[in-house]
């Protein structure tokens, strides 16, 4: 992808951090039982949380102009 659209994505991904919501896209609970079960990793707990996307990848971006698809997951997440 082109500079251009690296830079539309860091900047839409910056505006939806900014956005106050209650919403969860990810919760506590959901880490602590799942981080060791998949990661073999100790559960952490989460100090830091930012509101984003909830389920971006690359089938939810388009290639040309950028657009972020399928926002019904949106919420606060873990920051990082």
């Amino acid at each position: 992808m082109p500079g251009t659209w690296w830079a539309d994505l860091r900047a839409a991904l910056a505006t939806s951090a900014t956005i106050a919501t209650g919403r969860q896209a990810v919760r506590q609970q959901w880490i602590d039982r799942n981080f060791t079960r998949f990661l073999g990793t100790p559960t952490p707990t989460i100090s830091s949380w930012t509101t984003g996307h909830g389920d971006l990848h690359w089938g939810h971006l388009t290639p040309e102009s950028l657009v972020i698809l399928d926002w019904e997951g949106w919420g606060l997440l873990p920051t990082g």
